[in-house]
């Protein structure tokens, strides 16, 4: 899958053979299915305009968002 795409159409993973060091083997699987979010969150910050000069000690006000929709995290904004 490409960086910065996201699909629906995840997989399963093969059977496996799993041996402890005691030589004891069991076959587990199919593993999954798992998606894979490759694609980055969004994070917008808004702020002052950087052409107007703020004075020593003059209170800025800055806001953000953010989205994430590959893997469905939020944040509080």
């Amino acid at each position: 899958m490409a960086a910065g795409s996201e699909t629906n159409a995840a997989e399963a993973g093969p059977a496996v053979t799993v041996t402890n060091d005691a030589g004891q083997s069991v076959v587990v699987g199919p593993i999954g299915p798992f998606w894979i979010d490759r694609k980055a969150p969004e994070i917008t910050v808004n702020g002052p305009d950087p052409a107007v000069a703020l004075e020593i000690g003059e209170v800025a006000s800055v806001s953000y968002s953010c989205t994430d929709g590959g893997s469905g995290v939020t944040c509080g904004a």
